[in-house]
């Protein structure tokens, strides 16, 4: 097998969704350019974009036009799909698994429907009307309702037009020629009813609409089987399982509920994470019988090399399923960019917080941006050369280029932990906590990068209000709401306490900044209450990942969510 400089198989680029991401394509190919060059060797990328293939296209493009500007970078074919798991709920009968996200990679980019499902569904929910979210919502009523699944090439042409009505009569008049030349008897009148919900100046129910609109696990799978690509589950950690599917699963495999799952470790309400569960081997093996069968063929690998939430049981799990399975293991940091994620960094797939541990046992090791990588790894092979046999291996390096051995990376992920769950014991104790607070990143840091995020989110707020994208500007920006204008105040309560915060001049330039967001949110609360009301119920949904992130905008604990009684004050 061959050792590149560093192997990443799943990043984002400004195609995913410049406000989730700020790396456009051409930066992306430049910092992994330098990189393998830093490293000394060749790099092996894959750009996974939301939902869209443009900016693979667009890297093409630029490696051909500047070859020696990128000539240490290999380009994988890769996209991200965020799958509707219906289906699996119809083979159980219920909500077993709830969310999971898959790979493709080695597609080709010239497919005509692989492209049109892309220019659709590209900034799917950030254009001013939502044309693609309807589009695809529309499309699967009339696919689910009739039994025929219109391409996505027919309703290319509706991307290129404005009122709303002509919209709606367009999509309706596509929908009625391609139904009839399928020798479906069907009126317009019955597709105008169905569709009603879904194609309007205001769509009814944005939540469904948006649901609808993510492609099926059948869909995505002949899609990308038809443009010769093949699947990989992506962070199969994160893959969620309801309470139900756990009963499901102990039962199925002969074991008792509570041999499968905590409820003292669950995060969440109606289900969790399969990482948390203590037996999630039975768990992850259902989920892909599942998914293969429904796919119609086995999927290429898994993501067991994965940066975010990271533990030794997920990966020797993952691990173990590829090696029974025949399948590759796959790595890649997710990265999203600098100001999204400060723990992901290109080619690296490992949490800073390993690396850490690692700095502790070595002498004179430099701290960069890339403190483990990857040199090789099975699936690059599998996907550059079918026959190659390599299916699990996978080489991992410290920045100077010195081997891990699974062995002592796996011991690495497990005193990390260890630390991790010391620290949260000891922090009941007052003198403990002062010592954790002395460890933690400095105020400058804090605060420069809070300035950085707040900068990012102030040109959003200036330029989505402008063109009147309120709908686009809540759904991304929910965390602007009442609970962190509450946080703040907890925030500058805190700072009045401590003269070192008080005397920092980036402090009072962050305070600010956020009175002027805060400013802002309620000029649109006063002239769109109606979609404050939707961002309120959707915070429900969404909080505990916002919560996440405002602990690493600004390092501070925010309040629960605000109940459903304070709502109406």
């Amino acid at each position: 097998m061959k050792e590149y400089a560093f192997v990443d198989m799943h990043m984002h680029t400004i195609f995913s969704d410049e406000e989730l991401c700020d790396m456009s394509i051409e930066q992306l190919l430049q910092k992994c350019q330098e990189k393998a060059e830093q490293l000394g060797g060749d790099c092996v990328i894959s750009i996974a974009d939301h939902n869209t293939i443009l900016g693979v296209k667009k890297a093409r493009e630029l490696m051909a036009q500047y070859p020696e500007r990128y000539k240490n970078v290999r380009l994988i074919n890769g996209v991200e799909f965020t799958t509707d798991l219906c289906e699996m709920e119809s083979v159980y009968g219920k909500k077993v698994f709830t969310r999971c996200h898959t790979l493709a990679y080695n597609y080709d980019e010239n497919d005509p429907e692989l492209t049109a499902y892309s220019l659709i569904t590209h900034k799917h929910f950030t254009a001013n009307d939502n044309i693609g979210m309807q589009i695809c919502a529309a499309r699967r009523i009339v696919n689910e309702n009739f039994g025929v699944t219109i391409p996505f090439t027919k309703f290319l042409p509706l991307l290129k037009l404005k009122r709303t009505d002509d919209f709606k009569a367009a999509f309706v008049q596509i929908a009625l020629q391609e139904l009839q030349a399928n020798n479906v008897t069907v009126k317009s009148q019955q597709i105008n009813i169905l569709i009603q919900p879904y194609i309007m100046s205001r769509v009814t129910d944005v939540r469904e609409a948006a649901a609808l609109g993510r492609i099926t696990i059948s869909e995505m799978a002949q899609m990308v089987k038809n443009a010769g690509g093949e699947l990989v589950i992506a962070h199969p950690s994160f893959i969620n399982v309801s309470r139900a599917g756990i009963e499901y699963c102990a039962q199925k495999y002969g074991v008792r509920y509570s041999d499968i799952y905590d409820p003292q470790n669950d995060k969440y309400k109606k289900g969790t994470l399969i990482t948390y569960l203590k037996k999630p081997k039975i768990v992850l093996t259902e989920f892909i019988e599942t998914f293969e069968s429904i796919c119609g063929y086995k999927i290429a690998g898994l993501e067991a090399f994965y940066g975010a939430g990271f533990d030794r049981k997920m990966f020797d799990i993952t691990e173990q399923i590829c090696a029974e399975r025949g399948l590759c293991l796959s790595c890649g940091s997710d990265y999203h960019g600098e100001h999204l994620h400060r723990d992901k960094r290109i080619g690296g797939v490992f949490n800073d917080e390993v690396y850490q541990t690692y700095l502790e046992q070595q002498k004179n090791l430099p701290k960069v941006n890339i403190p483990f990588h990857i040199q090789g790894i099975g699936i690059v092979e599998h996907l550059l050369d079918k026959n190659g046999q390599e299916k699990q291996k996978a080489i991992i390096k410290d920045i100077s280029g010195y081997s891990i051995s699974r062995q002592q990376f796996g011991d690495l992920v497990h005193q990390t932990i260890l630390k991790k769950l010391a620290k949260r014991n000891q922090s009941q104790e007052p003198q403990l906590q002062q010592e954790k607070k002395e460890s933690e990143i400095k105020l400058e840091e804090k605060l420069a990068y809070a300035h950085s995020m707040v900068k990012k989110f102030q040109t959003i707020l200036s330029r989505e209000t402008k063109q009147k994208k309120v709908p686009s500007l809540l759904l991304k920006l929910n965390l602007f709401a009442e609970n962190i204008i509450k946080g703040l105040k907890e925030f500058k309560q805190e700072a009045s306490q401590d003269p070192s915060i008080l005397a920092n001049p980036q402090y009072q330039e962050f305070l600010t900044q956020m009175s002027n967001i805060g400013q802002m949110y309620q000029v649109i609360s006063q002239r769109s209450p109606h979609l404050i009301q939707t961002l309120k119920h959707d915070m429900k949904y969404y909080y505990h990942k916002n919560y996440l992130a405002l602990d690493n905008l600004i390092g501070i604990e925010f309040p629960a969510p605000i109940k459903q009684d304070d709502r109406s004050k």
